[in-house]
């Protein structure tokens, strides 16, 4: 979706609005995390480092099958750009990784804007439903019933 690959492209050029972009900017706020207040916010820390963010990751991961631990956003892009296999399996992992960043950063304004919080496993659960509902559009040739038997 436009908005979810804006703001993944937002994220790997470091243009997003955190506090550690906005104090390099000269403005004066709080550094502290808004999803964990444990450590500064950055985009490393934001989508790789946090204790929320970390737990969305992993269990995002783990529903793909994917058994390793994300190292960094560009880490990911680059791995995504050579993966090879089946063509479904590669618009899975790039809507996944998409769609994470969007709903994590969505996640980060919702609390600063609206101060409305979600818990971790209410947002693995939005993130899963967009990934299998995106998925299902973007299929052609294969059938629901091996996407979602690999989605389980």
């Amino acid at each position: 979706m436009p908005r979810h690959r804006t703001i993944l492209l937002m994220a790997m050029q470091n243009s997003l609005a955190t506090t550690d972009n906005l104090c390099k900017r000269g403005y004066q706020l709080a550094s502290r995390c808004t999803l964990c207040y444990q450590a500064q916010e950055s985009k490393h820390h934001l989508f790789f480092a946090c204790n929320y963010s970390t737990q969305v990751l992993q269990a995002i991961f783990t529903w793909q099958h994917i058994h390793r631990r994300p190292l960094s956003l560009n880490h990911e892009v680059r791995r995504l750009a050579m993966k090879s296999g089946k063509h479904w399996r590669k618009k899975l992992a790039k809507c996944a990784l998409a769609v994470m960043v969007y709903y994590i950063w969505s996640e980060r304004n919702t609390r600063i804007f609206q101060d409305i919080c979600r818990s971790p496993y209410q947002l693995i659960y939005a993130i899963q439903n967009v990934i299998r509902i995106r998925l299902l559009a973007l299929l052609d040739n294969v059938t629901s019933e091996e996407v979602i038997s690999s989605l389980e």
